[in-house]
């Protein structure tokens, strides 16, 4: 009876600590494609790919919302999602001024977001 609770018990945590390394690999993966549709949005030429690559940055930070790991303190959750909260207001900006195809404006704005991503990765120490 021991023998079989310690084996449960040995099969939980480990499942315990797997989900919580496939929560850091999810929001991992999620910041690289970020970062990826943030480059490719910075490059683009056209209003057209700006909004796709724009939309596939909001779906990577929704994605990356989702994911916060289990072992992130009270603190550093309440500090992820301000800055969450901020990046989506400004991607809300970007997203008004690439529809009215005012291109120049929509990419000073996104320039804006390199800054608060530096300073929330810096808060967060990652």
């Amino acid at each position: 009876m021991k023998k079989g609770l310690a084996i449960l018990s040995s099969i939980t945590l480990s499942l315990a600590l797997l989900g919580s390394a496939a929560h850091a690999n999810d929001l991992g993966r999620a910041m690289k494609d970020m970062k990826r549709s943030y480059k490719s949005a910075v490059a683009d030429t056209d209003a057209a790919a700006m909004a796709k690559d724009l939309k596939d940055f909001r779906a990577s930070a929704e994605k990356a919302k989702t994911v916060v790991p289990a072992k992130m303190s009270a603190a550093d959750k309440q500090t992820f999602e301000e800055g969450m909260k901020k990046l989506f207001t400004q991607l809300d900006a970007i997203d008004q001024l690439v529809a009215a195809k005012k291109l120049p404006e929509a990419k000073a704005e996104l320039d804006k977001l390199k800054p608060l991503m530096k300073e929330y990765h810096k808060k967060l120490k990652v």
